[in-house]
């Protein structure tokens, strides 16, 4: 016993650490993720901000070159120096504007005529073949002995009106930025050259595989082909993350606690329960109430469904599908089966005896089908000088006909056959392998859910389905049973359509076995109308 213990407590055990350690892992991911979360979004403020004053300095160096264009039409003239003069002369942004002409020759910019006029190749210009403002890159101009951002316009030819920005306009209102050691804000062109950076490293240290875990957002503007590229550090972002933690690991800790001592108590409980099933087995605490099954046209009462209840000293009835499910996971089930039909013996055998179609329905859990034990219990409960066992019908579910590699799911059904004993397939049409079980395996029963009884006269879409399940019955020469009958106009419909029997609160509920006695004698020979009147005015 011992070791059994042991080991069904084991799930139990490890349920209880993943029960502890669930909350605290959800609860770090979470603060974790928010962490990551509010750095990003105060670095997409930070270059949201860069982005947008990148594009009103490109968008007003727009507007000046392509004045400029249609005021020197790309020729030098004597005001061609004051006009420049005068386009930067009010901007902050620009350094310098020049004049290139036709020949690709500088001859002019705002400071004055270039003398002699320097020839300016291609990797300072912009493409002739894009008629529209071009961010050409940064460059040390002859002219302007600094790194300057051009940005230019072509006119005719060979020619074009340009800009130099001063690449610290970009990112000046940023350097007090706090974005860490390695944080950054950098400013490239469409072809990927560093226009802009707060910080010196070059763009190839940008894209370093080391750093693939920054957290980086990124702006990009077609219009203008440029990107603003926002980055920090994985541990800046979460500088202030483990100071946080505080409230969330507390939350996490009476959410563990609590998981715990719900697993503790399920478990506890679980034992508890296996404990006082044997403590019930044997102190006969069990009884069986009957489910009343009828013929569906006379209303007589030609059997039942033997329904096993738990009546505890202390707690009272307690609900099946509580108990039942820990009989069957410990193991218990075939014992209490067996209590249960040799009350059956006890409570209706003598109608069982005295009326040769009375039967009882007793069900079988799916692991019963798995061993012989059940065939034996049969053979020494059910005797032919007593309750025979072509009395019962043995109730399965789809669960029950799982075929193992020795076939005993076959070799149970046929040895209850074999003994005298009925089958039924229980809940029929409810799983999603009914009819390939009827194929597979031979029953004398179909039991129709009460779900789909219960849709008769609603009109919904699966009303059909029970006319098809009980055409499928009169096909396979099987009886037809439908639980859950609550109205006279579902037995009246059953009826009318060959339903043999019914079981359903609009004849019984389950029944006491003295209660039980008494219905059978007063439903013998009763026509169904008369009988639902009688019922009502006994309740």
């Amino acid at each position: 016993m011992i070791p059994s213990r042991r080991r069904n407590a084991l799930p139990f055990v490890v349920l209880a650490l993943l029960a502890g350690l669930g909350p605290m892992v959800v609860v770090l991911w979470l603060s974790y993720s928010r962490a990551l979360e509010r750095s990003r979004e105060s670095l997409q403020t930070v270059v949201d901000s860069a982005f947008h004053r990148a594009e009103r300095i490109l968008q007003t160096a727009e507007v000046l070159l392509t004045r400029l264009a249609t005021q020197t039409q790309g020729k030098m003239t004597a005001e061609t120096q004051g006009l420049l003069r005068q386009a930067v002369y009010n901007q902050p942004f620009f350094r310098e504007a020049g004049l290139i002409d036709e020949d690709s020759m500088l001859v002019c910019t705002s400071l004055g005529p270039v003398e002699p006029p320097v020839r300016v190749d291609s990797a300072s210009k912009s493409d002739p073949d894009r008629r529209a403002m071009q961010v050409v890159g940064v460059l040390k101009t002859e002219v302007m002995k600094e790194r300057s951002i051009i940005v230019s316009l072509p006119t005719i030819g060979k020619g074009e009106v340009n800009l130099l920005i001063d690449p610290a306009v970009l990112i000046d209102p940023f350097v007090d930025t706090d974005l860490g050691p390695n944080g950054s804000v950098v400013f490239t062109s469409g072809g990927g050259q560093v226009l802009a950076a707060n910080t010196t490293m070059a763009g190839d240290e940008a894209e370093d595989p080391a750093r693939s875990r920054d957290v980086r957002v990124e702006r990009r503007s077609d219009r203008f082909h440029l990107t603003v590229t926002g980055r920090i550090s994985r541990p800046w972002a979460l500088r202030y993350w483990l100071g946080d933690l505080a409230l969330p690991v507390s939350v996490g800790l009476l959410c563990s606690a609590a998981m715990v001592t719900a697993v503790f108590r399920l478990s506890r409980r679980k034992q508890t329960m296996d404990a006082e099933l044997r403590i019930a087995l044997a102190n006969d605490e069990f009884e069986v109430h009957y489910q009343p099954t009828v013929e569906t046209t006379t209303g007589r009462c030609v059997g039942a469904e033997a329904l096993i209840r738990w009546h505890h000293p202390e707690q009272g009835y307690i609900r099946p599908d509580i108990f039942i499910a820990v009989a069957e996971e410990s193991g218990l089930i075939e014992p209490m089966t067996e209590a249960l039909m040799r009350k059956v013996v006890i409570d209706i055998g003598v109608l069982l005896v005295a009326k040769p179609d009375m039967h009882v329905g007793i069900n079988l859990a799916p692991d019963q089908f798995t061993t012989t034990r059940i065939l034996e219990a049969v053979k020494e409960i059910f005797r032919p000088d007593g309750v025979p066992p072509s009395r019962v019908i043995f109730e399965a579910t789809e669960r029950s006909m799982i075929e193992d590699e020795a076939g005993l799911p076959h070799q149970v059904m046929d040895g209850l056959r074999a003994l005298g004993g009925a089958l039924a397939l229980d809940d029929f049409g409810t799983g999603y392998s009914s009819l390939a079980y009827l194929h597979k395996f031979r029953f004398d029963y179909l039991k129709i859910d009460a779900s789909f009884v219960k849709r008769i006269g609603t009109g919904s879409v699966n009303a059909g389905v029970i006319d098809s399940i009980i055409e499928l019955g009169h096909r396979l020469e099987v009886k037809l049973i439908a639980e859950g009958v609550e109205t006279e106009a579902q037995r009246a419909y059953l009826a009318e359509r060959g339903v043999h029997y019914c079981q359903g609160w609009l004849f019984a509920k389950a029944l006491t076995p003295r209660e039980f006695h008494r219905f059978v004698e007063a439903r013998a020979g009763i026509e169904p109308a008369k009988a639902a009147a009688t019922e009502a005015r006994s309740a």
